[in-house]
């Protein structure tokens, strides 16, 4: 049986206010040269988007807090950096830093097909809010990042634009929400075992914009550091209301999410899917 056809890739416009170079060519910019500069820049906060373009064809490499995530040909076929480079061997090369939110995304989304939306901006602004929207919305150059119908990066379009979005294959289903959850507050409450308490005053704080918080409707809860979910809710429900839940319970501790252990589910992809890089 033959593999399937890889996805074509999609090439996702970038903010060119911070391009670092642009269409340096190899021809006078050495890829020795190219790579060493490259080297010099990785650290845990270089996150950045390296296109190669050669007589239309072109390959993306992404970093996100200093790891490269990978690399994909237009083919939509993954591909290391030092093949791309025997491929394209007089390229040009272009770099640009993103914030790491957005780089993630980009990355995410190389595959995603693009769907074109009816509404044009700004009235698609609440579609997007009331779908929970996450993945990337372009207009023409104009692209920006969404995490549960807000925006956490990127440009926005000009009034009357004509939009495509884009949704990492990837999203999050319930229970794989509900267990990277459980994980992250169980952490959490070991560090700091005052979480229970604040957590359920400010779940009926939330209540109103939240109602899966709503103690009396016994759908989340959290004892002794357990989370507990029940009911019949949607991803698109629990999401923001956890989210919402749990910055604000930092807030009312006094913590701070780089000062808590979690280095492990950090490298997870579930980190950015629940939102939490815009925490």
């Amino acid at each position: 049986m033959t593999s399937p056809a890889p996805t074509p890739a999609v090439r996702l416009p970038l903010p060119q206010d911070q391009a670092v170079y642009r269409q340096l060519s190899t021809d006078f910019y050495p890829w020795t040269e190219a790579l060493e500069d490259l080297e010099s820049r990785v650290d845990p906060n270089f996150s950045a988007v390296l296109d190669l373009h050669d007589q239309g064809r072109w390959a993306r490499f992404v970093w996100v807090r200093g790891e490269l995530r990978g690399g994909v040909s237009a083919g939509g076929q993954e591909v290391p950096l030092d093949t791309a480079m025997r491929a394209l061997p007089r390229a040009e090369l272009s770099l640009t830093g993103l914030d790491a939110a957005l780089a993630e995304q980009v990355w995410r989304c190389r595959n995603a097909p693009p769907q074109a939306r009816e509404l044009p901006w700004p009235a698609l602004r609440d579609r997007l809010r009331a779908e929970y929207f996450s993945g990337m919305l372009v207009s023409g150059a104009v692209c920006s990042t969404w995490e549960a119908g807000r925006v956490i990066g990127g440009g926005l379009p000009l009034n009357g634009g004509r939009c495509v979005t884009l949704s990492p294959s990837d999203l999050l289903d319930l229970g794989s929400l509900v267990a990277f959850w459980r994980e992250l507050l169980a952490v959490t409450w070991r560090a700091n075992p005052g979480l229970g308490e604040v957590w359920a005053q400010v779940c009926v704080q939330l209540a109103a914009d939240h109602p899966v918080l709503d103690p009396f409707a016994h759908e989340v809860g959290l004892r002794g550091g357990v989370l507990s979910v029940s009911g019949d809710m949607t991803v698109g429900e629990l999401r923001p209301a956890l989210l919402s839940a749990y910055t604000l319970s930092l807030r009312r501790l006094g913590l701070r999410l780089q000062e808590l252990p979690l280095s492990e589910l950090r490298t997870q992809d579930l980190w950015l899917a629940a939102g939490l890089e815009s925490a």
